[in-house]
């Protein structure tokens, strides 16, 4: 079936699917013969008087799996019977192999592409393993991959985020590389066979598909790590760049865990980024709580495993950052980060952590700058530092009032991850920090173009016209905002603030009424100091923002940088709040 598979690849219609070099076909020829190999071994040490092999074995040939000694016989026994005909029919191929690539290179010439290599996209590793309960282990070596390829100096490399977003789609080369801006295309196989793992990778430069590289790796389980690095390096060394000496050092105080704690891990990043994109905020909360399991699983096979406290510290500030159990989780991953840290330094996605609670829970800007930059001196500030840490510090140093530097740190975090949504609406609220009003329109309808129920974007959207006194318009908005997400237009305090802005003053302290009368766990300080600014009323503005410091509400990190507040911003109360913010020194 294999060689079948083999035989219609070369002969596909379309060039970009068909094997771009004789080496190509190559190395499938070998995995073919590894196979075989692995079977001989199997046949060899199947026993007649076992009832349940001791490690379940993945069939990278035929897609079953081995679980009784019967059927591994009878595995064994057809392979055995079969195996002079698929021997010759490989001697033909290999023969034919040789033969091809000798012709191939001796008349034809192909044109060189001198153009450098800059940036990168890691395809999902495809499992082929036959066995979906598997796809975990192929997206935590896509993972690990992605994140020894930061390492690169001088090389973007697109995020998992985006580049997940192309898993089965069916999509070319040529178009996946269109669509995430990138100069090269990484795209390959995985396959854990009991406590081995055996990768297979191929390196496509965009412009014409052509392959630079391809290699084949196996390991044990417990080296993946190490296996990866190996893997970057043959990556790095084919485009002709270097991985940063300083990073790559640092980065090898652990390569070796026992394999039943990197399985916990993969599990549990599988779990976190499932997460991530849940739709609603009951299913992150129990996929999140089930990647906490797995860390700690791994943590106690492995007690001295910082890449797995690492995790943990992520996966608790991500879900902190939802509202969930703040004072509960946010500690917790500052903890777990610590702890990671303490174990090794170098450890980048650990101080990312940090930096995230520093600035979101303990207000403390000048740690979470230093701890974001540490991060990218361990992660590659040119790759777009570690896993979201590039996102996180733009909006810190927005919510600062740095609007230049925001703009570039943002513009470089979209570049490393084009297709994350959420990412590419932050772009906008980053020009409207900086009162670039157009520039944040024009975001925010694009974004709402591809989103059209995306209701961040409308929320962007009628602020923007507000500010530019378009306010017809931007009430037509709040609205549309309002219907989104089911918000009641007659006590809301957006609609509110939008009426404030235009100068009815009546329909907005009338919504604002109708909103106080809602329990007082319901109503939104921040938000209610918004439309008292907005009516120039500075001691209600104040009262309010004080009952907003009272209860730590996530807004206020944009008290310094909202420009609803510019009419209060020189009163001394408000230089007060912003100080206990952490808003200035």
């Amino acid at each position: 079936r294999e060689l079948q598979h083999i035989v219609e690849k070369s002969l596909r219609k379309d060039r970009e699917n068909r094997y771009q070099t004789a080496k190509d076909l190559l190395i499938d020829l070998k995995d073919i013969r590894q196979d075989l190999e692995f079977q001989n071994q199997l046949e060899r040490t199947a026993s007649p008087n076992r009832e349940e092999p001791k490690t379940q074995i993945l069939n990278a040939t035929t897609s079953d799996v081995a679980h009784t000694a019967s059927s591994a016989e009878y595995v064994a026994n057809e392979i055995k019977s079969h195996k002079r005909s698929v021997l010759a029919i490989l001697s033909i191929l290999l023969l034919g192999v040789f033969g091809l690539g000798y012709w191939f290179y001796s008349n034809r010439s192909l044109p060189v592409n001198s153009k450098e290599i800059n940036s990168i996209a890691v395809l999902p590793l495809e499992n082929i393993s036959g066995d979906a309960s598997q796809d975990y282990f192929a997206d935590g070596m896509t993972d690990t991959l992605i994140t020894e390829l930061i390492k690169v100096g001088n090389l973007r490399v697109i995020s998992r985020n985006s580049t997940m977003q192309f898993k089965g789609t069916g999509k070319t080369i040529s178009e996946i590389a269109r669509e995430l801006d990138v100069d090269a295309i990484v795209e390959g196989t995985a396959l854990r066979s009991g406590d081995k793992v055996r990768i297979s990778v191929q390196l496509f430069r965009a412009e014409g598909v052509q392959n630079l590289w391809a290699e084949s790796y196996e390991r044990g389980l417990g080296d993946v790590l190490g296996l990866q690095r190996e893997v970057a390096r043959g990556i790095a060394d084919s485009i002709k760049v270097k991985i940063a000496l300083p990073e790559q050092a640092a980065s090898t105080k652990q390569t070796a865990v026992k394999p039943e704690a990197h399985d916990a891990l993969f599990r549990g990043r599988y779990a976190f980024h499932q997460a991530v994109n849940a739709r609603s905020i009951e299913e992150r909360i129990d996929l999140h709580e089930k990647s906490f399991k797995y860390y700690q699983q791994a943590i106690a096979i492995e007690p001295n495993y910082a890449e797995a406290y690492a995790a943990l510290a992520s996966s608790y500030h991500w879900l902190a950052s939802a509202g969930v159990k703040l004072d509960e989780y946010y500690p917790k991953s500052i903890e777990a980060a610590n702890k990671a840290i303490q174990i090794d330094e170098t450890n980048a996605e650990a101080h990312n952590a940090l930096a995230y609670c520093a600035w979101n829970y303990q207000w403390d800007a000048a740690t979470a700058e230093k701890e974001y930059n540490r991060s990218f001196e361990l992660g590659s500030r040119a790759a777009g530092g570690s896993k979201r840490g590039r996102h996180g510090y733009a909006l810190l140093l927005s919510e600062l009032g740095r609007h230049d530097e925001a703009i570039d740190e943002i513009k470089l975090a979209e570049k490393a991850d084009p297709l994350n949504f959420p990412l590419k609406d932050n772009v906008g609220w980053v020009y409207f920090a900086a009162r670039r009003y157009d520039l944040a329109l024009e975001q925010f309808k694009r974004n709402s173009e591809i989103e059209p129920n995306y209701p961040e974007s409308r929320f962007g959207i009628s602020r923007s016209l507000a500010f530019k006194g378009m306010y017809q318009e931007s009430l037509a908005e709040m609205r549309k905002f309002l219907e989104l997400t089911k918000g009641a237009p007659e006590s809301s305090p957006y609609l509110a603030r939008v009426y404030a802005m235009a100068g009815d003053r009546g329909a907005a302290v009338k919504i604002l009424n109708e909103h106080l009368k809602l329990p007082e766990d319901k109503q939104r300080p921040f938000d209610i100091a918004v439309v008292h600014a907005a009516l120039s009323d500075k001691d209600q503005t104040i009262f309010w923002l004080e009952k907003s410091v009272q209860r730590r509400e996530n807004e206020l990190r944009s008290l310094k940088s909202s420009p609803e507040f510019d009419k209060v911003r020189d009163d001394p109360r408000f230089q007060d709040l912003l100080r206990r913010v952490g808003l200035t020194p």
